[in-house]
C-alpha cells in the first residue's frame, strides 16, 4: 500500500495515466540490482533512489580517484580515495531514507554473481568493461533475469533490454568478447545521458508501461546529435 506520505512524495509521477498508485506500488515493491557505481552508477542510482524504487543492491569495490570527477557527479574533490560505496551509501540514504540498500563490496565472478543476482528481480548493469559485462550476461541468461543493459564510450552509448519477453542476449548483439581499447576516452556528459536513459527504461519494465527496448538497441551519438533504434 502507498501512505498518504508517499502519495504527497510520488504525486506527480501518480498523476500520470499510465502510472497512477499502482505503478507506484510497484515501484515500491520492487528489488534491483545496480553493478557499478561509477559514470552510469552515478546517473542510474540517484534516479532510481527518489523515483521511490523500494530495494536496491549496489555492487562496487572501487576507491574514487581524481579521474572519476568530471563524469562520476555522486562524488566530489572531498571524497577522492574513499571506497564508493562508502559515498553512494550516504547520498542514497539522504535522497530517500526509506529505501532499502544493500551493498557489495566486491568484483563479480560466478559464485558470488550467481548469488547476489539472485535475490533481486532486475538487473542493471552499469559496468565498463567487457569481461564483466558477459559475465553479468551469462548469469542474467542462466537465471532467466531481466537485464537492463547500457554501455558509453567516446561520444557514443547505447541501452537495451536482454533476457526478457525477446529473449536476447549480449551475445546475439556482439558474439565475441571486443578488444579493450588502449586508451579509455568519454566526454562527461554522456553518462548522465545514457544512464537516464537507463532508469527510464527500469521504470518502464517494473510499471509495465509504455514501449520499451525489449530486443531493440537504442545507440545514441551526442556528438553528432544521432540516435538510432536497431532490432536485434
Amino acid at each position: 500500500m502507498i501512505s498518504n506520505q508517499e502519495k504527497a512524495k510520488y504525486e506527480k509521477f501518480i498523476a500520470l495515466p499510465e502510472m497512477g498508485e499502482e505503478a507506484m506500488e510497484k515501484l515500491k515493491n520492487s528489488k534491483i540490482l545496480v553493478i557499478g557505481g561509477g559514470g552510469l552508477g552515478s546517473a542510474v542510482l540517484p534516479l532510481l533512489a527518489t523515483s521511490g524504487v523500494g530495494t536496491i543492491g549496489i555492487a562496487e569495490n572501487d576507491t574514487i580517484e581524481i579521474s572519476n570527477l568530471q563524469r562520476q557527479i555522486l562524488y566530489s574533490p572531498l571524497d577522492i580515495g574513499e571506497k564508493k560505496l562508502k559515498v553512494i551509501h550516504s547520498t542514497m540514504i539522504k535522497l530517500n531514507p526509506d529505501i532499502r540498500l544493500k551493498t557489495y563490496d566486491t568484483y563479480l565472478n560466478k559464485k558470488n554473481g550467481e548469488e547476489i543476482i539472485d535475490e533481486y528481480q532486475y538487473i542493471l548493469d552499469c559496468t565498463d568493461n567487457f569481461q564483466t559485462r558477459y559475465l553479468i550476461n551469462d548469469i542474467c541468461a542462466e537465471k532467466q533475469k531481466p537485464l537492463i543493459y547500457a554501455s558509453v564510450s567516446d561520444y557514443e552509448g547505447m541501452v537495451t533490454i536482454l533476457h526478457y519477453h525477446k529473449k536476447k542476449n549480449l551475445r546475439d548483439i556482439f558474439p565475441n568478447e571486443p578488444e579493450p581499447k588502449d586508451k579509455s576516452a568519454i566526454i562527461p556528459t554522456l553518462p548522465q545521458i545514457i544512464g537516464s536513459i537507463q532508469a527510464n527504461e527500469t521504470i518502464k519494465v517494473i510499471t509495465n508501461a509504455g514501449e520499451i527496448l525489449d530486443g531493440k538497441l537504442l545507440i545514441f551519438n551526442v556528438l553528432n546529435n544521432i540516435i538510432y533504434t536497431l532490432d536485434m
